[in-house]
């Protein structure tokens, strides 16, 4: 996820600030991996790592494995984003004298922050669920879902139901949790916009009665 995340949002904005002629086909190269089945993906990278650099099948090549094709979705998820952005708001930065880092952190960062966090849990759910591709490039040690799906295949233990249950608990506490905080911002949104509309409702009634006093003096 931490890998995955800097490489989709630096892609997203690489493909949406940037038109070239070779824009479609580096899109299409950086979009690939999600297309390549996961065991072509984890016996590629250990071979790589393996034969260029002398590394051997462990945690470090299944990181780079899951972060070929997590990367992907990150970038995709963050692009329909930042194509919705307003880039005049920075230029009128930029007139104002404010820098690039300025600019991305104050505006461009802020703006892209949901389909960041969105990209961050996405990136670990798969990451969390890929089994192909760390099977293969992982080796001798194992993560979770390896070990479960190691167990499964010699019997169904009660620590395995157990550990069922307690995903199961958390992904339906994390939704609800979610769904409730959605329906707070919604409702805290629509207040706001009811007292606004108040407010210049009143200000319209304030600054009307001046002036039926005014035509009342005229006509007397």
């Amino acid at each position: 996820m931490v890998i995955s995340v800097p490489i989709g949002l630096a892609g997203a904005l690489f493909l949406t600030r940037l038109h070239f002629k070779a824009r479609d086909v580096l899109y299409a190269l950086l979009v690939s991996p999600i297309l390549t089945p996961g065991i072509i993906l984890g016996i590629s990278t250990f071979l790589f790592w393996d034969t260029w650099f002398h590394i051997a099948c462990g945690l470090w090549t299944a990181i780079m494995g899951q972060s070929t094709f997590i990367s992907a979705y990150c970038m995709l998820l963050i692009m329909a984003r930042s194509q919705r952005f307003d880039q005049t708001q920075e230029e009128a930065a930029f007139d104002l004298g404010a820098t690039h880092q300025q600019v991305f952190w104050k505006i461009t960062l802020p703006f892209l922050k949901p389909a960041i966090i969105s990209s961050a849990v996405l990136a670990f759910m798969q990451s969390f669920e890929n089994y192909n591709t760390t099977l293969f490039a992982i080796g001798f040690e194992q993560t979770l879902p390896i070990y479960i799906g190691t167990k499964l295949r010699v019997f169904i233990s009660p620590a395995m139901n157990a550990l069922a249950v307690i995903f199961i608990v958390m992904t339906i506490t994390g939704a609800i949790l979610y769904e409730t905080r959605r329906l707070r911002e919604g409702a805290l949104k629509k207040a706001v916009r009811k007292k606004n509309r108040e407010s210049r409702d009143t200000q319209h009634r304030r600054g009307g009665m001046p002036r039926r006093r005014a035509s009342a003096g005229v006509n007397a």
